[in-house]
């Protein structure tokens, strides 16, 4: 029995809470202690669990950061996000998978952020659900508005129709876009702006 779950060699990084047909099956990404020596498996890594004391842990062969899984018709999908380097810059990755033990990345669905709205340095960490007002999937992700100031982090916004091809929109909620106590009187408020 384990009441907080510790792989071998590595450590738990941001759990992705998963409930499939019955069981919990949270995702979280594996990070390699070095001074363990070369036994690394990092990654995305599935855990299973019918008590939440007990668990069984599958790697997924997907490397990257934070994101969600969905399943819809029969097919698992999971986003997650990929960062590169000279440039800086950040993207939302797709993988399909229709057991769960097998992966398969789709590279030709990456994007990154609209340049007209986001930064292109931020743009990570999706969340998708279906919104039923709007009868399409909507993706949240933790970005910076296109500004001058530092107050820039807000939540982005993309939808699509099939989770395969997405729009990004405007931001669904953006503070620097309220810089008036009239607009914003909390955020005036907690930062000691009145």
């Amino acid at each position: 029995m384990e009441l907080f779950y510790t792989p071998r060699h590595a450590r738990v990084g941001d759990v992705i809470p998963f409930y499939d047909e019955g069981v919990f099956k949270p995702f979280y990404l594996k990070n390699w202690n070095p001074y363990f020596g070369e036994d690394r498996t990092d990654g995305w890594h599935m855990l299973t669990t019918t008590d939440h004391l007990h668990y069984t842990e599958q790697a997924t062969g997907i490397h990257g950061g934070t994101g969600c899984v969905i399943k819809h018709e029969g097919l698992y999908h999971m986003f997650y996000c990929k960062f590169t380097h000279n440039p800086e810059r950040q993207y939302v990755w797709h993988a399909t998978s229709e057991d769960l033990n097998t992966w398969t990345e789709l590279p030709e669905e990456t994007f990154g952020p609209d340049e007209k709205y986001y930064a292109i340095t931020d743009w990570r960490d999706p969340f998708v659900f279906y919104n039923e007002e709007e009868q399409c999937w909507w993706m949240l992700l933790c970005t910076k508005s296109v500004g001058k100031t530092a107050r820039r982090g807000c939540v982005g916004l993309c939808k699509s129709s099939d989770l395969h091809h997405w729009t990004c929109c405007e931001p669904l909620y953006n503070p620097e876009s309220c810089m008036s106590a009239y607009e914003c009187p909390d955020l005036f408020y907690m930062n000691g702006w009145y």
